[in-house]
């Protein structure tokens, strides 16, 4: 048996094969772009009288660049709510009916490519379904502040008060006093009276007494679940 071997060869004169080195396909020259990912955090619920939120799209990332513009919208509510700061990386807003709110942030990447991400803050009913109990914090300290209003005194309730908790009341005792004085929760300013606000990571209190600069001050909470 013989076995006969035939060999193709092209010249590099072939008109059909031009002459220089084998083009590559402009589809291995193109390179993958990736969508951004867009974090506004986990739903959450929270009570009057701290219904403040504030929502953080500074999670979001872009793995082959970076994000370009950030726009908030609000979906839907009870009631209506007009986005002023639309554009920021951080909207802060105050809630004044109880019900389900839910927003949407949508980042853009310098590609143009974007996604959107959404979340749904609860404000709660603030009808107590425990009995009311109470935190008394002594010896606090008025600091001086930077908005020339008095002095004030803030806290963060994280580390005081279980979680979902309601804020009912809130008292204030100077030193020396035995008598509490309930405040007035994110009421306005008035000349004579503390202001107290509430916000979620906890209260700030103001005094209009700068000769209490230094001194300690007791308060109350009163709070249900």
């Amino acid at each position: 048996m013989c076995c006969i071997l035939l060999i193709l060869a092209c010249s590099k004169n072939d008109e059909n094969y031009p002459p220089g080195p084998i083009p590559r396909s402009p589809v291995s020259n193109l390179k993958a772009k990736f969508y951004p990912v867009s974090i506004v955090g986990r739903d959450t619920t929270i009570y009057y009288p701290f219904n403040s939120i504030e929502l953080n799209g500074g999670d979001s990332y872009d793995l082959d660049g970076y994000i370009d513009s950030y726009r908030w919208s609000f979906i839907g509510g009870p009631v209506n709510i007009n986005i002023l700061n639309w554009s920021s990386k951080v909207l802060s807003y105050v809630l004044t009916e109880p019900g389900e709110y839910i927003f949407s942030l949508m980042v853009t990447d310098n590609d143009g490519l974007f996604s959107v991400d959404t979340i749904k803050v609860t404000l709660g009913n603030p009808e107590c379904t425990g009995p009311e109990q109470e935190f008394i914090f002594y010896s606090a300290k008025w600091l001086e502040d930077d908005w020339n209003m008095g002095i004030f005194y803030s806290t963060s309730l994280s580390g005081l008060l279980p979680r979902q908790v309601k804020v009912k009341r809130i008292y204030i005792r100077e030193a020396g006093d035995e008598e509490w004085q309930e405040l007035t929760i994110n009421g306005e300013w008035e000349d004579d009276k503390y202001l107290c606000f509430a916000r979620n990571w906890g209260i700030t209190i103001i005094s209009p007494y700068p000769e209490n600069l230094g001194k300690s001050f007791d308060y109350r909470i009163v709070y249900c679940n």
